[in-house]
């Protein structure tokens, strides 16, 4: 949304053992974490983009399994949205190439809502890996959270920056205010926490004004989530310890969490992503993807 840039182990109070990150500000590891792009690099060969037109979702065939997003999103996204989704039902992955953000930031949420429910990949690549640049910025960069797997290559530009209405810019309401809420609410309804919606949030409006933009950094993509997972082809499962909760960091994926001082006995009924202990001793989580399977370490 917003206006368009202008075109090991933790020790718990029960005295619970387990391997963790603190902080999970590094992306969750998985061995499913690709997108589904083969035939990408010769289809980019036959397009043309355009990022000043109106957003467009091309795609190579009835059978194909992604499409390529380009152009502004505007008044006409939520309806173009739509029918791409009613046309191309063996889509699974959004490449998203030239996206300088949104005129229109109603529409901006109509669609991202219609392509969350579908449940895409979002891809981002690095800005030199095909022939033509990619990139997002401002409104398209709120668009690319609207996915259940959201994968960055490294090098790859994401812009972010203040909005305006005209008159006030973001910054000028304070911490709070109901005019920041519409955008905290979307991250929250795109799957991210409401502390991590309110920490991306306020750092973008600070990162630049809404006539500029900052390309973040990659430690910052990787401080505020906007990667869900890296590829491993054997991951390193991790743990959080939040208030005496254990959350497996990596998401979408199948649970079972053991009780590690009982031969990795798997613990009834505990198959959440997160699992609170009941009682002292160490414990792990086995995660089950589509290709790999492994108890966190």
């Amino acid at each position: 949304m917003k206006n368009k840039f202008p075109l090991s182990q933790v020790f718990l109070f029960l005295i619970v053992f387990i391997s963790y990150s603190t902080n999970a500000k590094t992306t969750a590891e998985s061995c499913d974490c690709i997108p589904e792009i083969t035939g990408l690099s010769t289809y980019l060969n036959t397009l043309t983009l355009n990022e000043n037109a109106p957003l467009r979702f091309e795609v190579p065939s009835n059978t194909a399994k992604f499409a390529v997003l380009h152009g502004v999103i505007d008044s006409s996204t939520p309806t173009v949205t739509q029918t791409f989704i009613d046309n191309y039902p063996n889509v699974t992955t959004l490449v998203f190439m030239q996206m300088p953000g949104s005129d229109d930031d109603t529409a901006n949420l109509q669609a991202a809502q219609k392509l969350k429910r579908r449940g895409y990949i979002t891809y981002l690549p690095a800005v030199n890996a095909y022939n033509q640049d990619s990139f997002v910025a401002s409104g398209a960069t709120d668009m690319f959270f609207a996915s259940n797997k959201r994968i960055i290559d490294v090098g790859a530009e994401v812009g972010v920056h203040s909005w305006s209405d005209g008159t006030n810019s973001a910054t000028s309401f304070p911490v709070g205010h109901a005019n920041h809420l519409p955008y905290i609410n979307y991250y929250v309804a795109m799957g991210l926490s409401q502390a991590d919606s309110e920490a991306f949030y306020y750092y973008t409006i600070n990162a630049a004004p809404a006539n500029s933009i900052h390309n973040m950094t990659e430690a910052e993509i990787e401080q505020y989530k906007l990667r869900t997972c890296k590829y491993a082809a054997s991951p390193n499962y991790t743990i959080t310890n939040s208030n005496n909760t254990l959350f497996a960091n990596l998401t979408g994926a199948n649970y079972q969490w053991v009780d590690c001082d009982n031969s990795k006995a798997p613990i009834s009924g505990a198959t959440n992503q997160n699992y609170t202990p009941t009682s002292n001793g160490n414990y792990a989580v086995e995660v089950t993807e589509n290709t790999c399977n492994s108890i966190s370490k």
